[in-house]
């Protein structure tokens, strides 16, 4: 008896310790970060709700880990000319609970048509910062996400805001319903809109679906109605309307 007792104490010790030891390893394990590619090509270059540029390829590089993100996106149209647009951002952020944080350094084409990117920064470069939350990822019959932005610093001293209401409806599972409203908020206008103060300057609605290639590459193919009321009858961002399709690869 002495000895089954023995045996069973033994027994529950080593599995004890070997749980323990599993806990153990499984807190202090390191988490993996995630590099991402993609790529996509645009009919034409519509940033809320104006129109920047005709067809351009539009790379991206990114890195996340623990909620930690930092990436990289440019844009560059087919106008291999002192008329083409050029883009190149470099985003840091934080994510968590459905919510984010982000900074993005901006550098584009300016008004003389020169993409300066080690020119002077306030003639050259924009700071936003960005707030943003998901009700998709607590509630699944409502995805609906929101974001304020807001440029600090840089080419604009006006600190114009934008805000965006986004939503994405799936159908069968195949292909997404996607709709967004946007508005603008600008002490003097000439950025996102030709107006002053509250303007409505993004109403998009489009679809767009993902085909799984063997689990390693992804295809997007997306199309999407854009307009901008605020620039209805005034010329602002190259027209009012644009109907814009894309093709986009990411591994």
């Amino acid at each position: 008896m002495k000895n089954i007792k023995y045996l069973v104490f033994s027994a529950l010790l080593i599995t004890s310790s070997f749980t323990a030891f599993a806990a153990d390893s499984t807190t202090t394990e390191k988490p993996k970060g995630n590099l991402s590619l993609a790529t996509d090509l645009v009919s034409s270059y519509v940033w809320r709700g104006t129109a920047l540029a005709g067809v351009s390829l539009q790379p991206t590089i990114g890195f996340d880990i623990a909620g930690f993100s930092v990436s990289a996106w440019g844009s560059t149209d087919f106008i291999y000319s002192l008329d083409g647009y050029s883009e190149l951002d470099f985003t840091i952020g934080y994510s968590n609970w459905g919510a984010s944080l982000s900074l993005t350094d901006y550098c584009w084409t300016n008004g003389l048509g020169n993409f300066d990117y080690f020119g002077a920064y306030t003639d050259n470069h924009y700071l936003e910062i960005g707030l943003g939350f998901d009700f998709g990822e607590y509630f699944e019959k409502v995805p609906i996400g929101i974001s304020v932005n807001t440029m600090l610093y840089g080419a604009t001293t006006t600190f114009p805001t934008y805000i965006s209401i986004a939503y994405t409806y799936p159908v069968r599972g195949i292909v997404d319903l996607n709709a967004e409203v946007g508005a603008a908020i600008e002490k003097t206008g000439g950025f996102y809109s030709p107006n002053a103060g509250f303007s409505v300057t993004n109403v998009s609605l489009g679809a767009s679906r993902v085909f799984d290639i063997k689990g390693k590459v992804d295809i997007v193919l997306k199309a999407d109605i854009i307009c901008n009321p605020a620039a209805v009858g005034t010329g602002f961002g190259s027209g009012p309307i644009h109907f814009v399709a894309g093709v986009g690869f990411s591994l």
